[in-house]
């Protein structure tokens, strides 16, 4: 048996940020920004919660480096965000979208307005992941006790949240009397004993189901 620890009883014993809450968990526990509040954390995938500042007033950021020419018409050169406006001087440049601008570090130029709240809005979160706003959108992260089969983990996760269970200690497999029960991450294995004979596969059943002892 293992203690179960609310760590979420003081502040000591978890280190979630002061304006997020914490949610004790039966492995662990969560931390997530309170409402109005944007998760900066270093590594909101993985410790979302740890850090989470009140959300600054929308600013313009100098597009200097994004002026490609352009045509007003056809919006040619012009990337998403971005629009072609007319100058006084030919050729026409392409600017980013205001106001609430911001351009990252490879260039880009993304729009964003700090009163979303992308989390209570649409998004392709897990139903039992946590998510976390951002200055640009959201992150989603499994939950502990859950495992993430997202199709892309790296770049996108908690899109697939699969929450781990014992079947083996909690009864809920279907392995033969006679067969030992080793749970996996993500599912259970079943082998037959010694001086048995696995005999599952004459009935199309997964290893470990059937099991005739030796004669």
């Amino acid at each position: 048996c293992v203690e179960n620890i609310d760590e979420c009883s003081n502040g000591t014993t978890n280190d979630c940020s002061p304006n997020a809450d914490c949610i004790d968990q039966p492995i662990g526990y969560i931390c997530k920004c309170k409402e109005g509040f944007i998760d900066t954390s270093v590594s909101i995938s993985h410790y979302p919660g740890r850090q989470c500042i009140a959300p600054k007033e929308p600013q313009i950021i100098s597009s200097q480096q994004m002026q490609l020419p352009c045509h007003p018409t056809f919006q040619s050169n012009c990337s998403v965000n971005q629009i072609c406006l007319n100058n006084s001087h030919v050729p026409h440049l392409c600017h980013c979208l205001l106001p609430g601008t911001l351009i990252t570090s490879h260039g880009q130029c993304i729009i964003f307005n700090q009163t979303i709240n992308h989390c209570k809005q649409q998004n392709d979160c897990d139903l039992a992941a946590i998510c976390s706003n951002t200055y640009v959108g959201y992150k989603c992260q499994c939950p502990p006790g859950f495992l993430d089969m997202s199709p892309d983990p790296v770049r996108l996760p908690g899109r697939k949240c699969i929450q781990l269970i014992n079947e083996c200690g909690t009864n809920k497999h279907d392995c033969s009397p006679y067969a030992t029960c080793t749970d996996t991450l993500e599912s259970y294995l079943c082998k037959c004993n010694a001086e048995y004979i696995d005999v599952s596969s004459r009935y199309g059943l997964k290893p470990g189901r059937r099991c005739t002892q030796c004669l």
